[in-house]
């Protein structure tokens, strides 16, 4: 699942950082309006989010008119008890809700992996939503500091990852159910669905385009 890479506003507002917007011409000779920057020696680009659909979402347009918070979800898991006590629907996320990441822990697998809340990202008021898993963890503090990509990317042990589950397009969870102990996933990123399976410790650098180029027919 391809990752979003996190800002931390001066009042501790978690957001998502989103390409550049700048103006290219296409193969036609048509200028066209392109999200894209180099971040962290990889090329980050809107054209990450292109699969289940969700390149017609109106939030992952290029241009598009909206923040870039996460704000929580209406309805998190039951397992982030944490979340549905603190945090009410459309909420910014914010680094304080986060404090204890270090010993933070459930029902699910070990304790101080790291915290985990379920949000969503550039949702214009009406639209489509953009699930997002935020994630606060050691580890991630700890590999960003001789990771290039992990040091532009995140903050302060803070990542995210637009959420849709690469197999089938569900929405899985990082210790989001105690499903997950039956299958070997109870420390990763399980989608209850089909029961794929995702470490969110082992980035994986290439990105790749989903939908084919018009040269690749």
């Amino acid at each position: 699942m391809p990752q979003i890479p996190v800002e931390i506003a001066d009042d501790g507002t978690l957001e998502g950082r989103w390409p550049d917007i700048k103006k290219v011409q296409n193969p036609a000779g048509e200028t066209v309006t392109k999200a894209e920057m180099e971040l962290g020696g990889i090329t980050y680009s809107s054209e990450w989010f292109q699969y289940c659909g969700a390149q017609t979402y109106e939030g992952l347009e290029p241009d598009a008119d909206v923040d870039n918070v996460f704000r929580s979800v209406e309805n998190p898991p039951k397992e982030y008890a944490w979340q549905r006590e603190r945090l009410s629907g459309g909420e910014p996320l914010k680094a304080e809700h986060f404090s204890d990441y270090e010993t933070w822990g459930n029902a699910v697998g070990k304790s101080g992996l790291g915290k985990p809340a379920m949000a969503k990202w550039r949702t214009p008021e009406g639209g489509q939503e953009i699930p997002v898993q935020v994630l606060r963890s050691p580890r991630i503090e700890r590999s960003a500091r001789s990771d290039e990509w992990l040091e532009a990317s995140t903050q302060r042990g803070f990542m995210a990852w637009f959420d849709k589950c690469t197999h089938f397009c569900c929405v899985p969870s990082f210790k989001g159910t105690t499903q997950s102990t039956k299958f070997g996933a109870a420390d990763e990123v399980y989608c209850a669905c089909h029961q794929s399976i995702y470490d969110p410790f082992s980035i994986k650098k290439p990105q790749f385009v989903a939908l084919p180029r018009p040269e690749d027919g």
